[in-house]
């Protein structure tokens, strides 16, 4: 049993197949796929990296940019999300804003994993201090038409949090 490298797709994850079945399913998100469709989706991600002395001749090489693997990122954390795998998908966002902080989405993305897009959300003050840090680091990364529309999520969350509070 052959294993290669090959990409999920669904969730975009790496994973490794046996190239002598038709197809499989994803460890990670158990989506059905294609064998010959996962290895051609998978690339060797070379980013913001300097390579030396390295001998490529023959060798089949695709170099993937940042806005590809943040995009890939976010479809896997979606897809977490839409299997209501909140933990999983707050991994992934996790790890998305550890390597792109930049992007609002991650920060974002770590709110509506933590209270499990806003039907959970923990009253401590602890809790509430990081929910509002993570929306206060979306806005600043945000262009000014998103930053519109994390203001109004941070507000729904404040109103919902406010009358959590009360009851207690």
């Amino acid at each position: 049993m052959p294993l290669v490298p090959a990409i999920c797709t669904q969730c975009g994850a790496q994973i490794e197949v046996d190239d002598t079945c038709e197809a499989g399913i994803c460890k990670h998100c158990g989506t059905a796929f294609i064998t010959e469709k996962a290895i051609n989706n998978y690339t060797t991600n070379i980013t913001n990296h300097i390579v030396n002395n390295n001998n490529f001749a023959g060798a089949n090489v695709t170099i993937q940019s940042d806005a590809e693997d943040i995009e890939q990122l976010i479809k896997r954390a979606k897809t977490f999300e839409n299997l209501s795998e909140f933990g999983k998908a707050l991994n992934v966002y996790r790890e998305l804003t550890s390597k792109y902080p930049m992007d609002y989405r991650g920060w974002l993305g770590i709110i509506i994993s933590e209270t499990k897009d806003m039907t959970e959300i923990g009253i401590s003050d602890y809790t509430h201090k990081n929910m509002l840090q993570n929306f206060d680091k979306a806005i600043k990364v945000a262009n000014l038409t998103e930053q519109e529309n994390i203001l109004k999520q941070k507000l729904k969350y404040e109103d919902i949090y406010n009358k959590l509070k009360l009851r207690t």
